[in-house]
Order: C-alpha cells, then sequence, then structure tokens
C-alpha cells in the first residue's frame, strides 16, 4: 500500500524579521492582493510597539511554505491591530484563526485589553472572517495617494522645514501630548515610542517651524508600496490659518525632490477637515478600511 504524506504545520512567532523573512512575506502579500483585487499593504517595522519583546508577526508554514501570516500594530497599551493574509488555495482551512490564536494570547500577556481587526472594504475574503468573528465596527479610514507635480506645489514661505533628532525629543514629546491631546496621555512613554521612530532607519519626522517656534509635526515612513505621511498635526491656536495645507506642501517638495513617486496617507473618515485639506492638496482615494474592535 502505498504511503500517504503527512501534511505538516509550523507556526513561527517573531519579534524581528530577517530580509528573507520579509522578502517571503511579500509574495505571499502580492498574490493575496493580486487575487483579491486590494490596494492595502500590511507594516512589519516591529520597531514602534510599545515593547520589543512582544511577538508581533505570526506566520504558518504548510510543508515548509508560507501560507498564512498575521501582523500586530502596537505602539501603545490600549490595543493591537491586526491585519492579515492567507494564501486563496489555503484558505478555509482555520489558519488565521490558529494565528490569532497566538496573536492574542501574546497580547494578552502583555495587559493589551483590545484588538483592533483592520479590514479592506473590498477584501469578501476578509469581510467574510469579520462576520465570523462577530466583532464590533470602530471606524473607517482611507487610504489616499498623492501623484501630483512638484511644480504645483506653493508656499507662502511662512514656514519652514525642520528635520527632527534625538536632541529634540522634548519638545516633539510636548507638540505631541498637545496637538493629539485625545491619543496621548502618558509622557514618558510616548518619547519611548517617539526615540524608536527618530531610531527606524525607514522612518523620519519633521517639524513645522514659525519663527523660532514649532507649530506642527508629521512623521513620514518607507514601505513597499510608498512612501506614507503619518501624525500630521498643527497646534491647537495655529489652525485655521492656512499652515496646515503649507506644512503638507513642504513636506511634499521635500519628498518629490528626494524623486519620491508615490506619497500615501491614511485618514480616519470622521475628519472631515483633515480629509478636505489632503484632497485639495492633491490626494485621491485609493481604498478604505474597516476597523473592528474586540475585547481580549
Amino acid at each position: 500500500m502505498k504511503k500517504v504524506k503527512r501534511m505538516t504545520i509550523k507556526i513561527e512567532e517573531l519579534n524581528d524579521l530577517s530580509d528573507e523573512v520579509i522578502d517571503e512575506i511579500r509574495k505571499v502579500e502580492s498574490v493575496c492582493k493580486k487575487h483579491d483585487g486590494l490596494k492595502g499593504s500590511a507594516s512589519f517595522d516591529t520597531s514602534i510597539n510599545f515593547n520589543k519583546k512582544m511577538k508581533s508577526v505570526f506566520l504558518l508554514y504548510e510543508d515548509e511554505k508560507l501560507v498564512s501570516l498575521l501582523t500586530v500594530f502596537a505602539p501603545r497599551l490600549l490595543e493591537g491591530e491586526v491585519f492579515g493574509y492567507t494564501l486563496p488555495n489555503y484558505r478555509r482551512k482555520g489558519y488565521f484563526e490558529k494565528l490569532l490564536s497566538r496573536a492574542t494570547a501574546e497580547l494578552k500577556s502583555y495587559g493589551v485589553p483590545d484588538i483592533l481587526f483592520v479590514c479592506e472594504k473590498k477584501s469578501a475574503a476578509g469581510n467574510a472572517m469579520i462576520e465570523k468573528l462577530n466583532v464590533q465596527p470602530d471606524h473607517v479610514e482611507h487610504l489616499m495617494a498623492y501623484h501630483g507635480a512638484k511644480n504645483n506645489i506653493f508656499t507662502d514661505g511662512r514656514l519652514s522645514l525642520h528635520v527632527v533628532d534625538q536632541g529634540d525629543l522634548g519638545k516633539l514629546a510636548r507638540l505631541h501630548m498637545i496637538i493629539f491631546s485625545e491619543y496621548y496621555k502618558d509622557l514618558k512613554a510616548l518619547k519611548l515610542r517617539l526615540s524608536k521612530i527618530l531610531e527606524s532607519r525607514d522612518m523620519e519626522m519633521y517639524m513645522a517651524i514659525l519663527g523660532n517656534e514649532a507649530v506642527g509635526v508629521c512623521t513620514v515612513s518607507v514601505e513597499s508600496d510608498g512612501t506614507f505621511i503619518e501624525g500630521f498635526g498643527i497646534l491647537p491656536k495655529y489652525r485655521g490659518k492656512g499652515f496646515g495645507r503649507e506644512f503638507l506642501n513642504l513636506i511634499l517638495k521635500n519628498l518629490l525632490d528626494k524623486k519620491v513617486e508615490t506619497i500615501k496617507l491614511e485618514v480616519d473618515d470622521t475628519n472631515h477637515n483633515a480629509f478636505e485639506l489632503y484632497k485639495k492638496a492633491g490626494f485621491e482615494v485609493e481604498t478604505s478600511f474597516g476597523y473592528y474592535r474586540k475585547k481580549i
């Protein structure tokens, strides 16, 4: 009688990724995006999670082939954002659930109370999984992209752009505490997070300078499918005066000077002022993501 080869399943839990593993992950991501007609992309930068020791990338191999993956983005203790892919021919085998179980246990061990599942609105497979998980809608974010030209960007010279380094950490943290007061409450934890961003080889931070005063902040990260603008904001007392538009234009000009071709950002569906700012600057919506919350 002919022997039936037994399938082997292996799960790896990582907090740091080699170039070889990242290449494996991107191949799975590329196949899934093409099959499902998706525009989004997962971030595998583990450097700005609140604890570097926490496992945040979970990989499932079938017969030594990477077929399913899950990532956790947790820059603060309040929640972990979960995003995943499973190759089309390996779905409906419970692989994502296996990875989710491991990720949930890891988050729980660090005292994280909530999981935020991220699902691209166009993803039929993703939405079916969301329905199966019985989670609560939290919010919607739009992925927007800029493909404009440098000669269409104008500034009036009121602001200058300052590239942040570790020497600016105290000032940078205070700005974040004011600009994003609803998000950041712990100054010490914030400084630690910002320091990790400044150490990252794929991220850069900027301040908007008016005279001798820093009035705005922004982070730029380089990812596989584009350069992303994140954490963009202006001090409350300077809003409504055109400084946001000028700061954004300075950042766009700086990136275009560096020959960056695609500039992207995500904006919350409820943040109408920011959405209009980005739209007027030339950004267009590429796709949208639903965020769904679940208590651990």
